[in-house]
């Protein structure tokens, strides 16, 4: 959400800058967004760029990650960020193991890299109480399917 404010910003100041994202197919933010219909969840609901709020981008959310649970495949791995920054190199040697990369070492040395969001959590009362309530199942179900 923040990152679309952002790019609303930068798209309204700079023309080339919003050009140039809708040319190389950048349409995630900003006042190119045009975002993925899952199961025609934006049937009959008309999106402007400049007027999404943050119940939008958490309902977002969890149509993508619901499409995500009902895509998995038998060689798709999730990764729970909290448990990677609590234990970095310990999670980068299971994903390394589970994909078998050769170089195991050259990949948990990254772990370093990793810092925790810089932004501030908007808290749970700020949007719809089933939206939100919605969110926090779909997440905990990510995070018992995630590799341990």
């Amino acid at each position: 959400m923040q990152q679309h404010a952002r790019f609303l910003e930068r798209h309204e100041d700079d023309a080339f800058a919003r050009h140039y994202m809708r040319w190389i197919g950048h349409f995630e933010f900003g006042k190119n967004l045009k975002p993925i219909n899952y199961g025609n969840w934006l049937e009959n609901r008309e999106i402007h760029s400049d007027m999404v709020g943050q119940d939008f981008w958490l309902e977002y959310w969890i149509r993508s990650y619901r499409y995500t649970l009902e895509h998995l495949g038998p060689w798709t791995k999730l990764v729970d960020f909290d448990a990677l920054l609590a234990d970095g190199k310990g999670m980068l040697a299971k994903i390394a193991d589970l994909a078998m990369v050769t170089e195991r070492e050259r990949l948990t040395a990254t772990a370093d890299t990793f810092r925790a969001p810089t932004t501030t959590p908007i808290g749970y009362d700020s949007f719809s109480t089933d939206l939100w309530q919605g969110a926090v199942e779909l997440h905990e179900k990510l995070v018992a399917l995630a590799i341990e």
